[in-house]
């Protein structure tokens, strides 16, 4: 850090500390802190400048001691008490080198460049990462059972909440970071992609825009946040969303797939999901767009326009044969769909019509991506 003059339009210079690196191979500068005027500096130092530098250099040395390996010299004679307070984790070793060959460190390091905080984000996501892996519990768990690890990630609580804002401002990013970097050191198979949806509850008496009373997991009463996960073929996760409470997580496919297809560049996908995701909007969706599905459906509890189907055809509609089997079912499952939709008319409107007619066709266009 040094001490930069900055020359203003009112003819005084302003003294800020200021921390220069290089970024992609070029020089970058990143104001630390506004010291103040000169003219006015002087009358509270004698060298203002001098002493200003002075602080920049043992910033410096500091900042320089956070990135300095840490070496660790082990007496195998040495005895450890098993209730000794002051014992380090070890473990945590491991999700360090995955965590620097996914380059986690350096996706924050370029984004707090440009942020005036004072307190390390990447740190603090380290934390609170092996806190969740190690022992799952509470923000403040975390920080206040960080001196099992071997340094100091969060100076404060407070530091550990302001960083949750960071975090969800470049979610997305970072989601698109991992992407990329899961491609480039291990290689992901994204041909199959696997969806769920769960949900959390918060011990809160009023509901805001996001925790809204729904239907729990856990059947509680309070008001929840739901998460839609969508994994590869390999079990890896792909993307991630949060939705209100009070919405259907049958709603919460389709917006995912298509931020996906955007971002990723992705191609066609066989999703994968339980009969909480089975609607015809959804499938409809998965056809129209070239996808494949794979959805779970309780053939005991269906009703009798759905069971020859699945079990024979001697009832299904007339001109069905073994080939199209699978696209009537979904025929049924969207034209069910739209009459809820159409005010539970047994007779469809002629919007419906135009619609089922157009995703009657796109299924039996598609066959092979449903057989």
């Amino acid at each position: 850090m040094y001490v930069k003059k900055n020359s203003c339009k009112n003819g005084r210079i302003l003294l800020t500390l200021t921390h220069g690196y290089r970024e992609n191979g070029k020089i970058r500068q990143k104001n630390i802190e506004t010291l103040g005027y000169l003219d006015e500096l002087e009358k509270i130092y004698d060298d203002p400048i001098a002493h200003f530098r002075e602080i920049g250099r043992q910033r410096t040395a500091e900042k320089a001691l956070e990135t300095e390996p840490i070496q660790l010299v082990l007496n195998p004679k040495t005895k450890i008490d098993p209730s000794e307070a002051g014992l380090k984790n070890l473990g945590y070793a491991v999700f360090e080198k995955l965590y620097h060959e996914l380059g986690i460190h350096t996706f924050f390091q370029r984004h707090e460049n440009r942020l005036k905080i004072d307190f390390n984000l990447n740190a603090v996501f380290r934390l609170l990462v092996y806190s969740r892996i190690l022992d799952p519990g509470s923000k403040k768990q975390a920080y206040d059972q960080q001196n099992q690890f071997f340094e100091t990630m969060a100076p404060s609580l407070e530091s550990v909440y302001r960083s949750l804002d960071y975090f969800d401002r470049f979610n997305l990013d970072l989601q698109t970071w991992l992407n990329e970097a899961v491609k480039k050191q291990y290689g992901r198979n994204q041909e199959y992609a696997y969806y769920d949806v769960t949900n959390y509850y918060f011990e809160i008496d009023e509901e805001d825009e996001l925790r809204r009373r729904g239907p729990s997991k856990e059947h509680r009463p309070n008001p929840i946040v739901q998460m839609g996960l969508l994994l590869d073929s390999q079990g890896l996760p792909l993307a991630y969303h949060l939705f209100p409470g009070n919405q259907s997580e049958k709603l919460s496919l389709n917006p995912l797939l298509t931020r996906l297809k955007e971002d990723y560049g992705l191609g066609r996908l066989v999703v994968v999901a339980d009969k909480g995701l089975n609607c015809g909007d959804n499938i409809a969706y998965q056809v129209a767009a070239g996808n494949g599905y794979i959805y779970s459906q309780s053939i005991r509890g269906a009703d009798q326009e759905f069971k020859p189907l699945v079990i024979g055809i001697p009832k299904a509609p007339a001109g069905l044969t073994k080939e199209n089997v699978i696209s009537s079912f979904l025929w049924v499952q969207i034209q069910r769909s739209y009459r809820k939709i159409c005010l539970k008319k047994s007779a469809p409107c002629e919007q419906c019509e135009a619609t089922w007619s157009r995703m009657r066709t796109a299924v039996l266009e598609n066959q092979h991506a449903t057989a």
